[in-house]
């Protein structure tokens, strides 16, 4: 195709390219400012800070990885990984989810004793 033979079609796409390009220096110009803001606030390529505590959780729990990866966890490999859990859970700042009772469900204890004491009359008639 030749310039010549479309010159609207060469003026559209030339208005393209220049609103293109002014759109390209606008956003770069905004870029330039965000990034002013950010090395002013020291936010600029620093990563969210991790605690001590954080980090050997961290390091802990991979650690149990690999060994779970190798065979199975012992009972006291799974209380650590529990405390480990418990307390990265903890030092993020984040509530640790209670245990809810299902509505309806007693406690094991009363029902139990509820009847052995049926049971204790049941016998004695």
């Amino acid at each position: 195709m030749d310039k010549l033979e479309f010159p609207e079609l060469v003026e559209s796409e030339d208005l393209a390219l220049l609103r293109a390009r002014k759109e390209i220096t606008e956003l770069k110009a905004k870029l330039a400012v965000y990034e002013d803001i950010l090395k002013e606030n020291d936010l600029l390529d620093s990563a969210p800070a991790v605690s001590d505590e954080q980090r050997i959780c961290l390091d802990q729990i991979s650690k149990m990885k690999e060994i779970s990866d190798k065979g199975p966890l012992m009972i006291e490999d799974i209380k650590a990984l529990e405390i480990l859990v418990k307390t990265l859970t903890l030092a993020r700042g984040k509530a640790m989810p209670e245990m809810k009772e299902k509505k309806g469900k007693k406690d094991s204890t009363t029902d139990v004793a509820t009847l052995l004491k049926i049971a204790e009359v049941k016998r004695d008639k």
